[in-house]
């Protein structure tokens, strides 16, 4: 799914903006498909943990490799990687299956989300789901102070249905969800835009910080505020539970 703005910008960097969800080039970033990762300094459990990755980090793979676990008589396969939206960013080991790969997301056919609305201003795109993994979202084909007069010459991107409500056009596109782990991806193989599921199996964008372990949030507050001081003061004050220890 490719949601396109009259003003010729594509509506997903304002999706990633203001709502959270995440737009990953499939041929160099892939999301982080569970809760609260350990990023090893190499690749074995034992190893030093550098950092811990929340849900939907953008990482790069550098390498793959299989170890053998002794203990549990069997290969493990791991991946390196490195972090595409933190700064700095780490290089590090983490289970490959923590890695969503194109083909590691299938169609999703028993769905329990009826629908999921976020915000960011006055941006509030409306997702309506079926039992069995369709969707349908409406947003706006333009934003206050950005439409053109009048609001309703504003056009949604070709193939996309549109409609005017209360004089503003309003583009409805639809799609399946794939899922991969904890995170849902919107549309087929070419679409960037994904959701994820926390603890409580409640859908969330990136940046719904209520939705995140204190552990993400401490992390995700680092990418997105470069604050340290303010970031750390919250680490302290969260009080941590049930969060994945691998």
């Amino acid at each position: 799914m490719a949601m396109q703005s009259s003003i010729g910008a594509p509506a997903v960097i304002f999706l990633y903006a203001v709502s959270g969800m995440v737009a990953l080039s499939a041929q160099q970033r892939l999301p982080i498909i569970h809760h609260d990762i350990n990023l090893h300094s190499c690749p074995a459990p034992e190893c030093r943990v550098v950092t811990r990755l929340p849900i939907l980090t953008g990482v790069t793979v550098q390498e793959r490799v299989s170890t053998r676990n002794d203990t549990a008589d069997e290969e493990v396969d791991w991946a390196y990687v490195v972090t595409a939206d933190r700064r700095p960013r780490p290089l590090g080991w983490i289970l490959d299956g923590h890695v969503g790969y194109p083909d590691s997301f299938v169609p999703v056919q028993d769905w329990h989300v009826e629908s999921y609305s976020t915000c960011g201003g006055e941006y509030c795109p409306d997702f309506q789901f079926t039992e069995w993994g369709h969707f349908e979202v409406m947003f706006p084909a333009c934003f206050d102070g950005l439409c053109p007069e009048p609001p309703t010459e504003a056009k949604c991107f070709a193939g996309v249905a549109q409609r005017v409500i209360d004089g503003y056009v309003q583009c409805l596109d639809w799609g399946h969800l794939y899922r991969a782990g904890d995170v849902v991806r919107l549309g087929g193989p070419d679409s960037h835009e994904f959701l994820f599921l926390d603890k409580r199996g409640q859908l969330c964008a990136e940046f719904d910080y209520e939705c995140h372990t204190c552990t993400e949030f401490a992390l995700a507050c680092q990418t997105e505020f470069q604050n340290p001081d303010w970031c750390a003061s919250f680490a302290e004050e969260c009080q941590t539970d049930g969060e994945n220890p691998d």
